[in-house]
């Protein structure tokens, strides 16, 4: 099977999945954000070789991390992870640049716009945030 995706999350499984072929000497450590979805938006007809897919490259790796505990806690429960063998990579956010709008500011002023385009993305709510979008002049 070949991931159509180019996630840190396919990466990792992948590398996990070729282990044996990079010899005892290679440590390797994997991430993961979002591999609690990650087999729900593959195809039906391949969810279970997805899942096994996922497994397998989980068991093949030394160690890996995940950017949130729900992520980490469903590889474990999941996909029978060693918690000794995981661990949360937490980044944070710049509050002193990322600051609420003012309340008078109606958010109708400027640009919204997503980082990337992603599947799980809620497009329905980012667009109903913004209804009337203007660019400044």
């Amino acid at each position: 099977m070949t991931w159509r995706s180019a996630s840190p999350t396919a990466f990792s499984i992948s590398l996990g999945q070729h282990a044996r072929a990079l010899g005892a000497t290679a440590r390797l450590v994997g991430g993961f954000h979002g591999i609690s979805t990650f087999t729900q938006r593959t195809p039906p007809a391949f969810r279970a070789v997805a899942e096994a897919r996922t497994r397998a490259g989980l068991h093949g790796l030394d160690h890996a991390f995940f950017f949130g505990d729900t992520d980490r806690q469903y590889a474990i429960d999941t996909y029978d992870l060693d918690p000794a063998r995981t661990s949360l990579f937490r980044f944070g956010i710049d509050t002193a640049f990322w600051t609420p709008a003012p309340a008078a500011d109606d958010g109708r002023d400027g640009v919204v716009s997503p980082p990337e385009s992603d599947p799980s993305r809620d497009y329905a709510t980012l667009l109903a945030a913004h209804s009337k979008p203007r660019c400044a002049s």
